[in-house]
């Protein structure tokens, strides 16, 4: 049994495929993503942590796979090229990587993953920047190697847009829901979003 580390902030939990539970979150000053599986009264089984070299880690969500398997998804804040990058990463039922991918080129933060029918994945965020709006709703479709099929950023207000969750329909579109916020005057909105396939 390997004793957490010390810091974490847990932002996420998933049940397991024996059980147990998978939290995910981060941990560290400089943050580490961390996976804390924990057996169902909260004692800990084992901790791992995730990085990418030169960056620090955030994750916001961790979901069960249909294989058996677990996908977490947040941000990776590079520090050579001073920005965010959404971060997805696939994880056996021991915690180790199966396989890791970044979306990069604008500042990118996954908040939410969902499992897609076609065992693909459908990340939700948003676009970090720092002029007016300052973020905007970010969705992405991953196949299920984590390959970007799609990458969709969206401006729906004059100011702060973050989506929090998106879901498959059955006609293979997804929805997606969040909130925005309009200024002047300062008003925020819950915003639904049907996106097709």
């Amino acid at each position: 049994q390997d004793s957490p580390p010390t810091g974490i902030q847990a932002l996420s939990i998933a049940p397991a495929f024996d059980n147990v539970y998978m939290n995910a979150g981060y941990a560290g000053p400089e943050p580490k993503g961390m996976v804390l599986k924990t057996d169902s009264f909260g004692n800990s089984i084992w901790a791992k942590s995730y990085g990418i070299s030169n960056s620090t880690i955030v994750i916001n969500s961790i979901i069960p796979t249909h294989d058996s398997c677990f996908v977490i998804a947040g941000s990776a804040f590079n520090v050579s090229t001073d920005q965010k990058e959404a971060l997805c990463i696939k994880i056996n039922a021991s915690g180790d990587t199966v396989w890791s991918k970044t979306i990069s080129g604008i500042s990118l933060i996954a908040v939410s993953v969902q499992q897609t029918r076609d065992s693909g994945y459908i990340i939700s965020g948003y676009a970090d920047d720092n002029d007016p709006p300052y973020n905007r709703i970010f969705t992405a479709r991953l196949d299920g190697s984590g390959n970007m099929i799609w990458i969709n950023v969206l401006t729906t207000s004059t100011w702060g847009q973050i989506a929090f969750s998106a879901k498959q329909t059955p006609d293979n579109g997804f929805l997606c829901i969040g909130y925005i916020t309009e200024f002047s005057p300062y008003y925020t909105y819950t915003v639904l979003i049907k996106l097709n396939e």
